[in-house]
């Protein structure tokens, strides 16, 4: 019987030593295949990328294209191996290998689980599709050209925005404080989107008479440099909640953010006026603006006078209970300064939360209040039990998620109760939302 000769040119067959696996690899070329498969596959997929970024489609149809191309040359790999384990390409064509030691065809197999729980483990890790990603969008401060005396309406009119798309579970949105400071020291888009950990910037301009108001939006991708939608609304300057309302609703459906189908009926609630009083809303923002200043006194008062033209104003009800808290937990107050300061936060906490059941702030101060000791006395909510707090803080967070004061209350309770690391876990939130920490009640 004659030996079979080896074809020229196979350097593979020419290995003497073919028992290990190591042995196997080299002589089949599968390093060399799977490095000339992952810079191929990199370069193509630049290349395909940035045309996409270049096309009319719309950006779901890019993204979904996007999704398709990375996903199929990362499922691609374990392919090639295999491929290249089998077959071997020289100068005679494809032909099957089927050369190999049991021991080495042993390793392979124990090598190719590997290869593919190492592909799926970075298909993961890049997710490619997005799936279970929640976007990040900030509205970033209006900038105002127009008459004097209404530049206050600017910021107003984003933190008001940033406010309420603060209450969808499907975006990751940083506090407004942190987004004024960071808007006022970044220029550079890109580097701001990385600061307070976004996808999507919202650009802002307002334009005011004595009568008319108008106000642009622009919805940005620094990642892509590209403008994703733009619209500009306009009415009646006392009209300013009934634009803030229609430009949040389109805000949400644009494609590249569209969160609207899946919100349900929490935006008809997050979107309801607040108000039916233009001077009550006036004086609401200027009384936030001031509060994010720092100018508590100075808020304290434009809410009181705020809630005094309108009672019904849940929000500034909740904001009077905050800043009533706020003082008794920065200020050296006697015991019986700090028990009416308690009993007033308390007292202004129960009016929100009776206009507004929903309202995540009269929630939240509730339960900081009940759990510092406040008597909830008879009108506590059956429904939602006084001394259980983590029943209060899940509710608070179902209805804001992006709540970054919340996330720092908690930490505190649970810091008390000695559960060191939820705590910790409660603060690394509190933070995500609340970059300059702005927010903090320390």
């Amino acid at each position: 019987m004659t030996e079979d000769k080896k074809p020229a040119g196979d350097k593979r067959n020419d290995r003497a030593d073919r028992g290990s696996f190591l042995d196997e690899l080299r002589r089949r070329e599968i390093l060399k295949t799977a490095g000339l498969y992952a810079g191929g596959a990199w370069l193509l997929t630049e290349i395909l990328l940035a045309v996409l970024d270049r096309s009319p489609f719309t950006e779901s149809v890019r993204a979904l294209a996007g999704c398709v191309i990375i996903s199929a040359f990362i499922a691609g790999f374990p392919v090639a191996v295999v491929l290249a384990w089998y077959f071997d390409l020289n100068r005679q064509g494809i032909r099957r290998d089927r050369s190999g030691t049991p021991g080495g065809m042993a390793s392979a197999l124990g090598g190719l689980v590997m290869v593919v729980a190492a592909t799926a483990a970075l298909m993961w890790k890049i997710n490619p599709c997005g799936l279970g990603r929640v976007l990040g969008v900030a509205v970033l401060p209006c900038s105002y050209y127009g008459a004097p005396g209404y530049e206050h309406q600017g910021p107003g009119i984003s933190a008001e925005l940033n406010y309420r798309l603060s209450h969808l579970p499907q975006l990751h949105v940083p506090s407004w404080p942190s987004v004024s400071t960071l808007a006022g020291q970044i220029v550079d888009p890109a580097e701001l989107s990385e600061a307070l950990q976004v996808d999507r910037l919202v650009e802002c301009g307002m334009r005011r008479s004595e009568a008319r108001l108008s106000v642009n939006l622009q919805l940005y991708d620094p990642g892509a440099d590209r403008n994703l939608w733009a619209d500009e609304y306009e009415g009646q300057a006392s009209d300013e909640l009934l634009l803030i309302a229609e430009a949040f609703r389109d805000l949400i459906g644009v494609d590249g953010l569209n969160v609207s189908a899946r919100a349900g009926g929490r935006i008809e609630h997050v979107n309801s006026p607040p108000t039916a009083s233009a001077e009550a809303w006036r004086l609401f923002q200027r009384a936030r603006l001031a509060e994010d200043d720092g100018r508590l006194e100075d808020a304290r008062a434009l809410y009181r006078e705020t809630a005094g033209l309108d009672p019904g104003l849940a929000r500034a009800q909740a904001a009077l209970a905050r800043l009533h808290w706020l003082a008794v937990s920065r200020e050296g107050l006697s015991d019986e300064e700090r028990q009416a300061r308690l009993q007033a936060a308390w007292a202004h906490a129960q009016r929100a939360y009776a206009q507004n059941s929903l309202l995540a702030e009269a929630l939240a101060i509730r339960r900081v209040l009940l759990a510092a000791g406040v008597d909830p006395r008879p009108e506590t909510d059956p429904a939602v039990p006084a001394a259980d707090q983590e029943t209060l803080h899940e509710r608070v967070i179902e209805l804001r998620p992006n709540y970054a004061e919340e996330y720092y209350w908690w930490s505190q309770w649970l810091e008390s109760q000695g559960h060191g690391s939820d705590a910790m876990k409660a603060l690394e939130d509190a933070r995500q939302l609340d970059p300059t920490g702005r927010n903090s009640p320390k």
